[in-house]
């Protein structure tokens, strides 16, 4: 399986405005709309704004937290249950570390304080990301926030050049397990560093670290970035890498061990592995940033599941089976069904079907020997199960004693009555023997309560009938006849 790809163009990203302050939120969606997003509505509470995210799905939410009814970080924590692909940006006028704290518990990839600059919050909804927790530069620039009370700038944490590192990439929203790797440590280690950084800032989550440290001027400002930008003129070349490996979480600081891109690249995933595409850029510095990630699984190759076996009916040397399709066909559509009938002892019988079949009758079988029936189904890369068997026997049909309690004629009226032994048989009347000319059938009826044999009527009036034939003849479809029979007069 091959599948072509080419370089990705970032299409503009849609934003939803909730705010209810409609001036406000007004103003802010032009000014977004200008800036090169795509506002998609503006919701005044928080049921509109879950209403419009499941029927839109923007890219990005920018959520005011105090809302009449329910609160901005309610309306997040819905929007991350029922839209977890969808960006959250609180904007709240309050800058308390608690707020961050509990916008990121709710789910939010973003703060930024109401009265920032249109520019700080543009950068940040620009670069905020599911799965990160980005807080604006300005938003701990108060100095009633600047630093905890229980500590001085005096008194600032040392930290060592690892857990500076550590640090930064953790202001960056990566992950411990991308900030291992980006580091070239180990995971241990660096949750080592990670509990070392929650002592020395008084942190309980690293979102507290991250918070902390921007408070003690430890952390750059995060709107500066030496990664590339994927937009600018200053990129020399887009490199792309194909593994097996998870994808990247962020910029990277070195070039790739990548694939210069130079048009549409076709690959061949391996059965039931992932294939990574990892699209990245390099500036004239050597920097690189992921622009894109994709990734591709194909399905490992599979038989059909086992069909589902109906009614087998045992018949003379037969057995008639009758199946449904299975509920999964495998990785290729069904090609044909194998019926097998395989006794206690002895060579088993099977017949093949077509692929839209769903009975068989497999004949060959021997009266009186019980079978094990199944089915199994088969498809371009093979046979799968049998179906759970079902037990069947054929047999001869018993012989059908037929008996006539009465057979007489007058001018324009035949008539015969009788009994037989097995119920719903077809009683045959023809002239002179067994091979003369058809009059008419009748059927065995269900024998009454008590009695051996069901009973049988036939009665012909016709003026065509003015001579008593000399005898007629009664066979049944059961095997049984009676011939030949003189009829009485009536």
């Amino acid at each position: 399986m091959s599948t072509s790809l080419g370089l990705p163009v970032a299409p503009a990203r849609t934003v939803l405005v909730v705010d209810d302050h409609r001036s406000f939120a007004e103003l802010l969606s032009g000014a977004l709309a200008q800036a090169g997003m795509t506002p998609v509505g503006i919701a005044s509470s928080a049921e509109e704004a879950v209403e419009h995210v499941l029927r839109v799905r923007p890219h990005v939410v920018v959520m005011d937290i105090q809302m009449p009814r329910q609160d901005g970080l309610t309306a997040t924590r819905r929007i991350r249950d029922l839209a977890p692909d969808t960006v959250i940006a609180v904007v709240s006028a309050h800058t308390d570390p608690e707020w961050v704290v509990r916008a990121g518990r709710a789910g939010a990839s973003a703060f930024i304080p109401k009265d920032g600059s249109l520019t700080e919050m543009l950068d940040v909804l620009d670069r905020c990301r599911v799965g990160q927790m980005l807080v604006a530069p300005t938003t701990f620039s108060r100095p009633a926030a600047a630093v905890p009370p229980h500590r001085s700038r005096r008194e600032l944490p040392h930290l060592t050049e690892r857990e500076k590192d550590v640090l930064g990439c953790l202001g960056r929203g990566l992950p411990v397990k991308s900030v291992a790797r980006a580091l070239g440590i180990s995971l241990q280690t660096c949750r080592g560093y990670v509990k070392s950084l929650h002592v020395k800032l008084d942190a309980t989550s690293q979102l507290e670290v991250v918070i902390n440290a921007q408070r003690l001027g430890l952390l750059d400002d995060p709107a500066r970035s030496d990664a590339p930008d994927p937009r600018s003129s200053r990129l020399t070349d887009v490199y792309y890498t194909l593994d097996g490996s998870s994808p990247l979480d962020g910029p990277d600081t070195t070039r790739p061990a990548a694939t210069r891109y130079t048009g549409p690249i076709t690959v061949s995933p391996v059965a039931g592995a992932p294939v990574v595409l990892r699209y990245v850029a390099v500036d004239a510095a050597g920097n690189s940033s992921l622009v894109k990630n994709e990734t591709y699984r194909l399905d490992a190759p599979s038989v059909p599941g086992a069909p589902t076996l109906g009614a087998v009916v045992a018949g003379d040397g037969r057995a008639t089976v009758n199946w449904t399709a299975p509920t999964s066909p495998g990785t290729s559509p069904v090609t044909g069904y194998a019926v097998t009938a395989a006794p206690a002892t002895g060579a088993a019988v099977t017949a093949t079907a077509g692929p839209n079949a769903t009975q068989l009758v497999l004949s060959g079988l021997t009266n009186g020997t019980a079978y094990s029936v199944s089915v199994r189904a088969t498809n371009a890369v093979g046979t799968g199960p049998a179906s759970p068997a079902t037990s069947v026997t054929p047999a001869r049909p018993a012989v059908d004693t037929v008996t006539v309690t009465r057979a007489s004629w007058k001018t324009g009226d035949l008539r015969i009555e009788g009994t037989g032994s097995v119920p719903g048989a077809t009683i045959t009347i023809r002239t002179g023997g067994p091979g003369g000319t058809v009059l008419g059938t009748a059927v065995v009826g269900t024998p009454a309560a008590g009695a051996a044999s069901g009973t049988w009527s036939f009665r012909l009036r016709t003026a065509a009938v003015t001579t008593r034939p000399a005898a007629v003849a009664v066979t049944s479809s059961g095997g049984g006849v009676v011939s030949p029979v003189t009829l009485a007069n009536a």
